[in-house]
């Protein structure tokens, strides 16, 4: 019987990929999977069987379930690659390059075990299948440094398919992901230094900081940054979002609870399924009122028709004005219906659909409401003006932040019940919905747990250690890591060519202001050494540094200078003076003149 219902299953596999009909295809491989997933012993049976098969669908299958074979071990996984890597058909070498990937978050030491041998296999076909696969194997961080070890086997590559992926794809997703290569130190304008396009390679002079949001970014902990403002805290927030990897997103909607509608429904969804399942739901329920309408529409006609015919027939006017007073009812009841069917459709929470990185949310400042989530009063609540309980249900940060980062600057402006609750969402990973207004018809509604798994970035100053809830901050020290911001670098030939570059970036990130000289740089550098209060030191409070960089490029666009020159910059220290420095300086031209006229 077994053996029958897999034949059956083949047989239609294979009329849809020959009928190129891809969605129906997809949905029968799914559920031929589901089918079998309860028999392990016998589904690795049957991918076997598929990737000795002469239909290249079902080759293809096995190539995408590979992550199956491990349980026979990595020798059966490599053979049965290897063979379909190899393959003459190409979806069946694409469905290899999906497989390897899958594995890959099985057990990837096990998969790199015979996958790197890939690449000096005499076949040109293996070859450009794990070129293939190299592309999506970079989006995950940490197997970036293994994957640069077989990079110069693909650069090197004798195969035109590979150099050709290799060029065409491999390539710039290096230039765009990898550390700059300094190509040399000696330059004219900042326009010529390369500008790293990661957040986590333009953080200077924070070393062990970028370490450690590496490893955490890797491992899932939490962390707490302590240090002066502009020295890079919600720079690095920001770049360890960058490294958390896309392909863990969902979508979060909720619907009505037909058994108890005060408690609305949570449904989880991998993303971009939760838009398609509401337009699906959007589409029905338009059918359905369409369909409705029509049938009124017809009882209408009917009725002014029979009105009209027993009036005529019998002589009586009665019919006539009965007629016309149902038509009324009839279109009433026909405006109702949509409001009626569209109050049941779901309502997005969470919307991954067109994400193609890990969200990182700034909570700074937020309100409870804001931070874990409100539901809206309802003014009406009665007389069939009301609105649905799970439509007034509104997402909280810690929520949009899921499989994300929430980052929260000046912690201390977070009151400790606001903390508490935050470390109950951080702590369980899913958190209610409810009303957190007083006297608010929201406080009537609470959701299902909503999922809030998320890495959390504390920011502040020094004095804002006091004021975290003990609580909050022990559970960071426990499953996650304390930082402390550095506020000077010393003063070498290397930090200083880190500060050029941080010119650079600078004035590519404003797009306003035209590149710096050297001598310019050297200006820059300078107030920087200035501004760390030692002698053999430079600051890392480079906020301050950058509105002096923006200030003097505001110079040399007023003068029309095609470049910033040190003069401009000599400029700018003058009217970038603080109000401090401003009253101060102010004072001793007082005193001064004071002075003058006391003499004369």
């Amino acid at each position: 019987m077994n053996t029958v219902i897999v034949q059956l299953f083949s047989m239609a596999m294979h009329r849809f990929a020959q009928r190129r009909q891809v969605r129906l295809l997809e949905q029968t491989i799914s559920m031929f999977i589901r089918l079998w997933e309860r028999d392990p012993e016998r589904l690795f049976v049957n991918l076997i069987q598929f990737s000795k098969d002469s239909r290249w669908v079902l080759r293809y299958i096995a190539g995408r379930e590979l992550y199956r074979f491990l349980q026979a071990g990595g020798k059966k996984a490599a053979e049965i690659w290897f063979t379909l890597a190899d393959d003459d058909n190409l979806y069946v070498r694409e469905g290899a390059a999906k497989g390897i990937v899958a594995a890959s978050a099985v057990s990837f030491d096990e998969v790199w075990s015979f996958w790197e041998k890939a690449f000096s296999h005499p076949s040109d076909k293996v070859r450009q299948t794990a070129a293939l696969t190299f592309i999506k194997l970079w989006e995950i961080p940490f197997v970036r440094e293994r994957l640069l070890s077989v990079y110069s086997h693909l650069q090197s590559d004798s195969s035109a398919k590979v150099n050709t992926i290799v060029k065409t794809h491999i390539a710039p997703l290096l230039g765009k992901n990898d550390k700059p290569v300094v190509l040399t130190k000696h330059y004219v304008t900042t326009e010529e230094l390369p500008v790293p396009s990661r957040l986590i390679d333009q953080v200077i002079g924070q070393e062990r900081a970028v370490d450690i949001i590496k490893l955490a970014a890797r491992q899932k902990r939490s962390v707490l940054l302590i240090g002066e403002p502009g020295t890079g805290k919600s720079m690095l927030a920001k770049a360890m979002s960058e490294l958390l990897p896309a392909s863990s997103l969902e979508d979060i909607i909720v619907e009505l609870n037909e058994e108890e509608r005060n408690v609305p429904r949570v449904r989880r969804l991998p993303a971009g399924e939760a838009e398609r399942i509401i337009k699906q739901r959007e589409k029905d329920v338009y059918t359905s009122v369409l369909t409705l309408r029509w049938i009124v529409g017809f009882a209408c006609t009917v009725s002014l028709f029979v009105s009209v015919f027993y009036s005529v027939t019998r002589d009586n006017p009665i019919y006539i004005m009965g007629g016309l007073f149902a038509i009324p009812l009839f279109y009433w009841f026909g405006k109702t219906i949509k409001a009626k069917s569209t109050s049941q459709l779901p309502k997005f929470l969470v919307n991954h659909r067109n994400t193609s990185r890990a969200p990182f949310i700034d909570a700074t400042g937020l309100h409870a409401g804001a931070l874990l989530g409100d539901v809206r009063h309802d003014p009406y609540q009665s007389g069939g003006l009301e609105a649905m309980p799970h439509h007034l249900v509104e997402p909280g940060a810690i929520h949009l932040a899921h499989n994300g980062v929430l980052f929260i600057d000046e912690v201390s402006t977070l009151s400790l019940e606001s903390q508490q609750s935050l470390l109950t969402a951080f702590q369980e990973k899913k958190l209610s919905i409810t009303g957190l207004s007083p006297g608010s018809s929201g406080t009537m509604i609470r959701t299902e747990p909503v999922p809030c798994d998320f890495l959390m970035v504390l920011a502040g100053n020094l004095s804002d250690v006091d004021k975290i809830h003990p609580a909050l901050r022990s559970r960071i020290r426990g499953y996650g890591y304390e930082i402390y911001m550095k506020t000077t670098m010393d003063d070498t030939e290397e930090n200083r060519y880190k500060l050029a570059l941080f010119v650079a970036q600078e004035v590519r990130r404003d797009g306003k202001i035209p590149h710096f000289t050297r001598e310019a740089v050297e200006a820059v550098i300078n107030k920087a050494k200035e501004m760390s209060g030692y002698p053999d030191k430079l600051t890392t409070r480079l906020r301050e540094l950058g509105g002096l960089i923006r200030a003097a490029g505001d110079i040399a666009v007023q003068a029309d200078s095609p470049v910033v020159l040190e003069e401009h910059v000599q400029q700018a220290l003058i009217i970038c003076k603080s109000i401090e420095e401003q009253m101060d300086s102010n004072q001793t031209s007082s005193s001064s003149s004071l002075q003058v006229s006391c003499k004369v």
